[in-house]
Order: structure tokens, then C-alpha cells, then sequence
């Protein structure tokens, strides 16, 4: 069953519930999240997306199943894996079990889910897989390469050689955050703070995408340009 027309709001779960009344769902995957939370919400605050979290809590207990969330990962590099996902730590603090799917250091066409979390289990083994031509050779298929060695550690998740520099994760972050209209600048710098984003790394990222700074009741606000 695919629903893809609902919001993740007080209407859209009323929608999911009364597919789940209607259906015998094991597993509910929102895919991307992002893609699925409600307008104006700031995914970067926890007091934001904490009641979505809760509401789909709720759900999972009440009709007995799965609820898989798919996040993209940022540019913007961290030395822990759980701290890679975009928008709120508190995502990935709901979460009792997480996975990451990322490129093989050691082979490019070869690709890596590792589990970076297990509150409810033992730790799983790393496995390997790729993409490969379908019978027609237009549609890719999944083709599973076995158990992988490969572990957090080999994949340098902090911001060494080759990987994106600081001010990318920065800009991205500026933009989502400003997306819908002017912020406080003290709430900025207490966000970008929090996703490990330096004061030196922020400004710069404000020159480049030209973001402009007015003041207002004594408060400094910045916002996109036009």
C-alpha cells in the first residue's frame, strides 16, 4: 500500500490511522522524512519535531507495528555517525534502532549498511551490496555482496582528505533554516552551535549565499536574499 498525499499533521495521521484500521500494516516507511513533515517545521529543533516523533510513537504502539524513517545524510561532516542525519539530534534519539547506508572507502561501486544503533538488541553485523543492470538493462536491482568488515571507524566520518569542506553543511544548513522566512540571529548561532557549526564557518557561509541582517525591537534578524 503507498500513501503519499498526507502530511505528517494532525489531519495526515488521522489519514494513516484510518488506513491502519483498514489495512494490517507490519511496517510504515517514510521515505524521506523530510519530505513528510508538516509546512514551517523547523526539523532542526527538537521542541519541532518532537511531537511528530511522539504522534508516530503512538501509532507504532497502538496498531502493533514498524515505523521505518529514511534521512539524508548532511555535508557537513561529524566524528559520530548518529550525529550525520539532517535535522534534529531528537530524530535519531527516538530512533531505538538505526542504520546507515553509505559508499565503501575501499570500493566505490560497492555499497555499505552498518548499524549505528541498537537500544533493543545486539549490534549487527555490516553488510555489502550494489546496484546492477535489471533483466533489461534500464532497471537497476539490488545485488547482495555478503557480510562487510567494514565499520564506523574505516569510514572516517569526521572532516579529513577528500571530504566535503565545513562551509557546504553550513550553507545547507542556512538555507533549510531560513527557508521560510527571517530567524533571530541569537537563534541561528544556538542551532548551528548545536549541529557543531562554528561561529567562523557560519559567517562564512552568510557571506556566500549573501544572506542580509537587519535589526528589529534591538534583535538582529537575518534572512535570504530575494
Amino acid at each position: 500500500m503507498l500513501v503519499s498525499d498526507l502530511m505528517l499533521d494532525a489531519d495526515g495521521l488521522d489519514k494513516l490511522r484510518a488506513e491502519l484500521d483498514d489495512h494490517e500494516i507490519n511496517l510504515i516507511i517514510i521515505d524521506p522524512l523530510m519530505a513528510f513533515m508538516p509546512d514551517k517545521t523547523d526539523v532542526y529543533r527538537a521542541n519541532a519535531v518532537r511531537p511528530v516523533l511522539s504522534a508516530m510513537k503512538l501509532i507504532a504502539e497502538d496498531y502493533g507495528c514498524a515505523v521505518l524513517f529514511v534521512r539524508h545524510l548532511t555535508k557537513m561532516k561529524h566524528d559520530k555517525a548518529i550525529y550525520q542525519g539532517g535535522g534534529s539530534i531528537d530524530f535519531i534519539g527516538a530512533a531505538r534502532s538505526a542504520l546507515l547506508v553509505t559508499a565503501n572507502p575501499e570500493e566505490e561501486e560497492q555499497k555499505v549498511v552498518l548499524h549505528i544503533k541498537h537500544n533493543v538488541g545486539p549490534k549487527g553485523t555490516s553488510w555489502a551490496y550494489r546496484l546492477t543492470g535489471g533483466p533489461d538493462e534500464s532497471l537497476p536491482r539490488v545485488q547482495w555482496d555478503g557480510p562487510s568488515p567494514v565499520t564506523i571507524k574505516d569510514l572516517a566520518m569526521g572532516n579529513k582528505s577528500g571530504s566535503p569542506p565545513p562551509r557546504d553543511g553550513a550553507v545547507e544548513f542556512l538555507r533549510t533554516f531560513l527557508k521560510d522566512g527571517p530567524r533571530k540571529a541569537a537563534e541561528i548561532d544556538k542551532v548551528a552551535d548545536q549541529a557543531g557549526i562554528t561561529q567562523r564557518t557560519l559567517s562564512r557561509a552568510k557571506k556566500r549565499l549573501g544572506i542580509e541582517s537587519s535589526q528589529k525591537r534591538r534583535e538582529w534578524w537575518w534572512r535570504l536574499p530575494d
